[in-house]
């Protein structure tokens, strides 16, 4: 007799190893994101940019679906799903879409994590990262 396959639940899961990471960079005063929410989209940017993915082991959730704004962050996620060639029918996955935004993040939050948990201005570091990426994207510019 087989197990039936347990559907995915809508909390979004980072690796447990990373959830003191993630901790770190959104709690206290210089934290430089204000929510998990917010960290997780910029590490999954991140790893989409990169173009890397790292399949999650032990698994922590660390917030709910319902937490992405319908406005800005659902927009966003599909920009990165539809930016590395994912099929239109992933956007109508709510489950294959976290499966795969939580092994971008994952990778995205390995290349994050040094230079901003090192750093004594975090917010100023984070800051310098997009720009010396936008820069990177300048036509005429290498």
């Amino acid at each position: 007799m087989t197990e039936a396959a347990t559907p995915r639940s809508d909390r979004v899961n980072i690796c447990l190893t990373k959830h003191e990471t993630y901790r770190q960079l959104t709690e206290g005063p210089r934290a430089p994101f204000k929510t998990m929410k917010d960290l997780f989209l910029a590490a999954a940017a991140v790893g989409v940019k990169q173009k890397v993915k790292t399949p999650l082991e032990k698994r922590v959730g660390i917030f709910a679906w319902s937490q992405f704004s319908t406005q800005e962050d659902i927009p966003f996620m599909y920009a990165l799903i539809l930016s590395f060639d994912e099929p239109l029918e992933t956007l109508l996955d709510q489950a294959k879409m976290l499966d795969i935004l939580e092994e971008y993040a994952n990778a995205g939050i390995e290349e994050l994590a040094p230079d901003l948990m090192s750093s004594t201005r975090p917010s100023l570091t984070l800051v310098n990262m997009v720009l010396m990426s936008q820069e990177a994207n300048v036509p005429g510019r290498h």
